[in-house]
Order: C-alpha cells, then structure tokens, then sequence
C-alpha cells in the first residue's frame, strides 16, 4: 500500500474514532446532524443510495430507527467494536478494496463470504463457531 493510501486510511480512522465519541454524548440529537455533515462533504455520488436510505430512516423515527437506538443500549467496547468492523473496516475502507479486486480480477467480489465446515473438518482453528456448537 502507498504512503499515501496509509496516510488517507488513517485521517478516515481518525475521523470515524471521533464520530463516534460525539455520537455516544447524544446518539437521537448527533445522529442527524452527524448524518447532515456526511452529506454535505462527501461527494453526491459517495454511496449516495445508503446515505438516502439512512436518512430516510432518521427522518421518519420507524422500526429501523428504533433498532440504531437500540445498538446505544449495548456494551459501548462491544458497539465500538462493531461500529469499527462493519462500517469503517467493511464498508468505507473495505468497498475500495473490494472494487479494486473486482476490477483487477474481472468477477463479482462479494461483501461477506460465510464458510461453513463439514463433517470432515476436525473444527480445531481458533475462534471457531462450529466447534463451539457442537460441544455447546
């Protein structure tokens, strides 16, 4: 990765770190004025279709706004933690790397692989799920 590139993923990091920090003070209030910022410095076409679906749920306070309150009741290492992975890690830095593998690649690169073991499988790795089932 260039010197550059590095240099860009740690102002995004940086950035969403203190996102984060102003959104847990008032999650209902800095959720729509963070959500307005985004809007107004990020280019119109900057995954313009989930910015609008986002905002969408804000404005209108239904289901889908009651489950973001609901992630504000969690453990806040445990929301950090997935607010790291799955939007900063996934989506913002992890879609450039998709995009550039698909181009480089010429496929489809999906956004999540689930791999699932089968019975062959001694489910000795760290961290696996399908060990912890079947001893459960």
């Amino acid at each position: 990765m260039k010197a550059l590139d590095k240099a860009k993923r740690a102002a995004i990091s940086a950035t969403f770190k203190q996102a984060l920090v102003y959104l847990e003070k008032d999650p209902e209030i800095n959720i729509p004025k963070l959500m307005a910022l985004v809007d107004k410095v990020t280019p119109d076409d900057w995954y313009a279709h989930q910015r609008r679906a986002f905002r969408d749920v804000i404005e209108s306070k239904n289901h889908w706004y009651d489950l973001i309150m609901k992630v504000y009741e969690m453990d806040p290492g445990v929301r950090n933690t997935f607010f790291q992975n799955f939007i900063l890690n996934a989506s913002l830095l992890g879609s450039a790397t998709q995009q550039g593998t698909a181009e480089r690649e010429g496929c489809n690169v999906p956004w999540a692989i689930l791999l699932d073991p089968t019975s062959a499988c001694n489910m000795h790795c760290t961290g696996c799920w399908a060990r912890n089932m079947a001893t459960g």
